[in-house]
């Protein structure tokens, strides 16, 4: 009889002891999923390190008809051309 009763309580020690390596593992992996979500940002990107010629207001004047001629713009898209002015 004394050995179940110690068969009992090492089974109930194995799970308390299992569950607190359950929560502390998964307090841990919070952490580090917390830490990961900050890690990668670069606070001193420069935007200056990537240039296209398209993005140059020159070029884009003078070939904005090349560029752009083939859209339909329609800049009216709440008929505010047409509305009365009452004073």
């Amino acid at each position: 009889m004394e050995e179940e009763g110690t068969d009992d309580d090492d089974h109930s020690l194995a799970a308390a002891a299992m569950a607190v390596a359950v929560a502390a593992a998964a307090a841990t992996a919070a952490e580090e999923e917390e830490q990961c979500w900050g890690g990668g940002v670069v606070e001193e990107m420069t935007w200056s390190s990537v240039w296209l010629p398209f993005w140059d207001v020159e070029f884009v004047g003078r070939n904005y008809g090349v560029l752009f001629n083939d859209v339909v713009w329609n800049d009216d898209i709440w008929n505010i051309h047409n509305l009365t002015h009452s004073s």
